[in-house]
């Protein structure tokens, strides 16, 4: 994972919220009033249930957004999320993908080489499923490594893509990478 992420660390890649549990909480949304839940993580698409979960919200009559990084939008769940839920229709989808340079990406994805390929491709493979590319979220972690570069992958995913919305974060160091002590001095 990358370095300002909690999900990056121990103890977090085998916590699945229970089914039951999660389709307590959306039933209980909708009771409250919200419009939306958002699918988050770490990863939403590594939970065996994001399916489900992302259809009982939309049968509820709520918006499902899937906030993912991207390389687990394979072209099977794509048109999971595009031909059988059409979260475009009610929600939207996010990935992340802070950059279009290797370089900088494996400055806070230290080990990941070939993981921003994998995101690239999954924003593909959306695209491909017939995801409209206006409805698209792209997050850009804003951070030293990734600075430099923040202006090009921003031209690209508008001009070239399409995206209608990027969402910039600016860093904070609150990550597994920071907590150990390894905090990024660039």
């Amino acid at each position: 994972g990358c370095s300002y992420c909690y999900a990056s660390g121990d103890g977090f890649k085998s916590r699945f919220m229970p089914r039951e549990r999660m389709f307590n909480l959306i039933d209980e949304a909708k009771e409250l009033g919200l419009r939306q839940v958002l699918l988050i993580g770490g990863e939403p698409l590594l939970h065996p249930h994001w399916y489900d979960f992302s259809l009982h919200t939309l049968e509820q009559g709520m918006r499902s957004v899937i906030c993912s990084a991207g390389e687990y939008y394979t072209p099977k769940v794509a048109h999971q999320i595009v031909q059988d839920l059409q979260v475009q229709q009610n929600g939207y989808v996010t990935i992340h993908i802070p950059t279009r340079h290797e370089a900088a990406f494996l400055a806070i994805a230290p080990g990941k080489k070939g993981l921003l390929a994998k995101r690239i491709r999954g924003l593909y493979n959306l695209l491909e499923a017939g995801y409209p590319a206006e409805k698209l979220f792209c997050q850009i972690v804003l951070c030293q490594p990734i600075l430099p570069t923040v202006e090009e992958t921003m031209d690209w995913l508008v001009d070239e893509i399409g995206v209608s919305y990027v969402v910039l974060y600016p860093l904070r160091l609150k990550g597994c990478h920071y907590l150990s002590g390894a905090a990024l001095n660039r």
